[in-house]
């Protein structure tokens, strides 16, 4: 029994760390956001796939907040019920992504980070370029940070302006990494 109740505190004490908080857009939607306060001087807007979130999105999260990064994850599907699946992210619109920067920037002096993932790329792309057309300051953009990204919505045309000038770190697994040696 006293194994069990050990346990069970272990097991209490090791949850990760985030507050609830909801943001609401311009158009009187309402977006869940998870948020791992950290005190360091930067921000991660933390956005899901098309698949959704994961237990390990959080542990990491958790993990980056302990490093002094705070982390929000905002739960895009939740906010418009949406499925989990390939095109599920297609049709947010980036304006609703912008009311979580909005609410980041009102919030804290932090510098700003996006981190996406597979489709969710495109849509923090377009985020930052409305939010970058629509400012002068965009200062506190520090960057965006890209895990295997599905950038393939349409073939670009030649000549065509760039969607964000925001510096981009793009992290893609190579083919061959996890082959069978010959």
């Amino acid at each position: 029994m006293t194994r069990i109740l050990i346990l069970v505190v272990l097991l209490a004490q090791s949850g990760s760390a985030f507050a609830e908080r909801v943001v609401t857009t311009d158009q009187g939607d309402e977006i869940p956001v998870q948020v791992y306060p950290a005190a360091g001087e930067r921000l991660m807007i933390w956005l899901p796939s098309e698949f959704g979130t994961t237990p390990r999105r959080s542990a990491l999260a958790t993990a980056l907040a302990a490093r002094g990064v705070e982390v929000w994850s905002p739960d895009l599907h939740s906010a418009w019920f949406l499925p989990t699946g390939r095109y599920s992210l297609n049709d947010v619109d980036p304006a609703a992504v912008g009311a979580v920067l909005k609410a980041a920037l009102a919030e804290t002096d932090k510098t700003l980070y996006f981190m996406a993932e597979g489709r969710s790329v495109a849509l923090a792309l377009a985020t930052v370029r409305a939010w970058q057309t629509a400012t002068d300051d965009t200062s506190r953009l520090g960057g965006l940070l890209a895990f295997s990204p599905n950038l393939y919505l349409r073939t670009p045309q030649g000549g065509e302006t760039a969607l964000s000038t925001l510096p981009a770190r793009v992290h893609r697994q190579h083919p061959w990494l996890h082959r069978a040696p010959l």
